[in-house]
């Protein structure tokens, strides 16, 4: 089945119910969070396994890059339609501010 998580292993209470520590609900938002950012969870599981400083720089550079390069591409994404919002002409084509946004991402138009 693969490698175990260190994580999660609670102890139990008289009654067998698990008791989860501070450490233990540190790690689960750990894998949450890193999971929302988009990491799988083999790279999740190689960061929190004891990976040392330059291991997991190797891990994470890649991983920052391309995401800024998303957020790069969101953000020019997210002009462009309210350079449309923003527009007063009918045809949103006919627009000079659109027209310039669209200029600045696909380059001059013949």
């Amino acid at each position: 089945m693969g490698r175990r998580w260190a994580c999660c292993a609670p102890g139990r209470d008289a009654g067998g119910r698990r008791r989860y520590g501070a450490d233990d609900l540190t790690q689960v938002a750990t894998i949450l969070l890193l999971r929302e950012a988009g990491l799988g969870l083999n790279t999740i599981r190689s960061l929190t396994t004891g990976a040392d400083r330059a291991a997991r720089h190797a891990i994470l550079r890649p991983a920052a890059e391309e995401l800024r390069s998303t957020i790069a591409a969101a953000r020019a994404s997210l002009e462009l339609i309210e350079g449309g919002l923003n527009c007063g002409f009918e045809d949103v084509t006919r627009c000079p501010n659109y027209r310039r946004l669209v200029t600045e991402r696909v380059g001059t138009m013949q």
